[in-house]
């Protein structure tokens, strides 16, 4: 069988090792009964469930299977187990089901895999149930002649479950890291998108004001709130902050289901087999590498160069030794945050330097400033070519925003605009802070901005839910002394 990995684990700097099984087909001819099973499941687009559903499924009931048994009695019926029972064990061929994300096969796909039947939704089978159903186990009755993939997935279904087949399906991941990762959750307190919490001023602000060490223990202890890094065998050897973050929902549930078995570094592999750093061995059947990526410009080498993913850009655009500002690049950054509205504004900026509306300072100033973002860098981050291009969110969108000329200004704004000044300064730091302002000016960013919770809701609230008023937690004085307190602060922080 095809080895797997569910997509939803991708993006730890980790390698991923499927199996447990082994392709036995062609080994032994009665072998072949239960890959024609499989290999009929997967026609219908779901082998998550067949041969069998998994043992996470509900089963199918015995009222079910009673009603398609057959009258001639149950004679023959039990070859089948009895071919998985004993013969496959004993021809030391175990097998397994071949499920994609989340256990299950998708239904639709806009590229099916090389090797694998092709399946759309309204798929209807080209043979009649009296002539395609196995010879000793009938199709139910009131199933139409001609089904629909769903049908028949449901009497594959019934099948391995009135077989016993389900006990010898195996469906298992293993997860080897070589460091470990910290886990973010896309859903942040009371439901809403983590980076809108996150990427605010305020959040900014905090963290250069506290030390590295405190925010750190902060989010580590918020993370570990969720489930317990230790526990689940993730914890990395570096801090929160050290390392690009992991945004995946799925893996702590995958893990404490038994999905997945989280497995150090691989050490060295056999033929068949893995064998971690721990000296534990397991049979798989593919690899998946997740380790990143490495960029080049060959058509530019002889304008810039790339060496182990460092490239001398100043603010991460401009080459500082061209003669004239004609070339920029855009979205060559790994941002905390989102990369298009970086992009953006790299662009804004670049044209008005191509127009000659901006001028990039002299050479030796560019070099310095490179200088100290790759020393930065290397001073926060685990050493990794990962870690080479790294920005925050929030500094490197204001510092673009300076060149330009469209930084939002809070002082001005808490003077002129008060209920707008705190969205901008509490609120998530949304593209639209950038169009308030300078060239590019946009007279509808004032409204996105002060609108941007009801969009953030509005496709969550499809059932209304009658709200029983509470007394506040904090008392509104306390809330007023507090945001008086922050904003002094902030003042402060501002005008130095």
């Amino acid at each position: 069988m095809r080895g797997w990995y569910p997509p939803a684990l991708r993006g730890a700097e980790t390698s991923r090792v499927s199996g447990a099984s082994r392709d036995f087909a062609g080994k032994a001819k009665q072998a072949s009964r239960a890959n024609r099973l499989l290999a009929s499941s997967r026609l219908c687009g779901r082998s998550d469930q067949v041969g069998g559903v998994t043992k996470w499924e509900a089963p199918v009931t015995a009222d079910m299977h009673h009603k398609t048994r057959p009258a001639s009695g149950v004679q023959g019926w039990d070859k089948c187990a009895q071919i998985l029972t004993d013969s496959l064990p004993a021809a030391g061929l175990p097998w397994a089901a071949e499920p994609t994300a989340a256990g299950h096969a998708p239904l639709l796909q806009e590229h099916p895999e090389e090797g694998r039947a092709s399946i759309y939704r309204s798929v209807i089978i080209n043979t009649s149930k009296e002539m395609m159903c196995f010879s000793d186990f009938l199709i139910p009755e009131d199933f139409p002649n001609y089904m629909h993939n769903s049908k028949i997935m449901e009497y594959f279904r019934m099948y391995a479950q009135h077989f016993d087949l389900l006990r010898h399906i195996r469906f298992r991941v293993f997860l080897s890291t070589r460091r470990g990762a910290w886990i973010f959750n896309r859903v942040g307190d009371q439901g809403y998108p983590i980076d809108t919490i996150i990427t605010t001023r305020t959040n900014a602000f905090l963290k250069n004001l506290l030390s590295q060490s405190m925010v750190s223990n902060s989010v580590e202890k918020q993370l570990n709130a969720r489930f317990n890094h230790s526990l689940y065998g993730l914890k990395p050897k570096h801090r929160v902050l050290d390392q690009h973050p992991t945004i995946n929902d799925d893996l702590p549930n995958r893990i404490i289901s038994g999905r997945v078995l989280v497995k150090p570094n691989i050490q060295e592999f056999t033929e068949t087999s893995a064998i971690f750093e721990d000296g534990t061995r397991e049979d798989i059947d593919a690899v998946v590498f997740a380790t990143g990526y490495s960029f080049s410009f060959p058509f530019l080498e002889g304008c810039v160069k790339v060496v182990e993913n460092q490239i001398s850009l100043y603010k991460f655009m401009f080459p500082p030794d061209l003669e004239k500002s004609t070339l920029a690049f855009i979205g060559l950054i790994q941002p905390l945050g989102a990369i298009m509205p970086i992009s953006e504004l790299q662009c804004r900026w670049a044209t008005r330097v191509f127009k000659g509306l901006n001028k990039l300072p002299p050479r030796h100033c560019m070099e310095t400033d490179i200088k100290q973002k790759r020393e930065a860098m290397a001073k926060q981050y685990v050493k990794s070519q990962r870690h080479t291009i790294q920005v925050d969110y929030i500094p490197y969108m204001d510092e673009l925003a300076c060149q330009v000329g469209v930084k939002p200004n809070l002082l001005t704004l808490f003077l002129t605009d008060p209920k707008l000044a705190l969205e901008v300064a509490f609120g998530p730091c949304t593209p639209y802070q950038y169009r308030l302002r300078g060239p590019g000016k946009w007279a509808g960013a004032r409204e996105a901005i002060l609108t941007q919770r009801q969009r953030i809701i509005k496709p969550l609230q499809t059932r209304l839910v009658e709200e029983h008023p509470s007394a506040p937690a904090v008392p509104l004085f306390f809330k007023l002394v507090g945001a008086v307190a922050i904003l002094a602060i902030g003042f402060a922080y501002l005008s130095s």
